[in-house]
């Protein structure tokens, strides 16, 4: 009855912060969105043309720090291998550390990905 319960409030919270999360990204967004109209008011406003205007690349797509991006995306991934990690040892803690491999896995992932953003060149390198 205990595992269960423990079962519960593990998958409860990590549910809790996955939601937390994706909140406060668009939130962030909705700001970043609301600031950047903002300037391209003022500048219109101003007779100044914004920079954004006669931009040919598609500024959602393309990423200005790719290196950094990687790297942050990575430890996102490895704290999020480890807590699964940690929820599937809980979980399955009868069976042991096997059902628990698998959040290792993703951890992984999170590793390889903080590899590759090191190895990358900063924009400043790049021209």
């Amino acid at each position: 009855m205990t595992a269960d319960l423990t079962a519960i409030f593990v998958i409860g919270s990590m549910c809790l912060c996955a939601v937390l999360i994706v909140a406060a990204c668009l939130f962030y967004y909705y700001k970043k969105e609301q600031l950047k109209a903002k300037e391209r008011l003022s500048a219109i406003e101003k007779g100044i043309a914004p920079k954004d205007l006669f931009s040919t690349e598609n500024n959602e797509t393309s990423y200005k720090f790719k290196r950094e991006s990687e790297i942050y995306g990575g430890i996102k991934m490895f704290i999020l291998g480890l807590f699964l990690t940690l929820a599937l040892y809980v979980t399955t803690s009868p069976e042991g550390f096997e059902g628990a491999v698998w959040g290792l896995l993703v951890a992984g992932i999170g590793i390889a990905k903080i590899f590759v953003g090191l190895l990358m060149k900063k924009p400043s390198e790049e021209k």
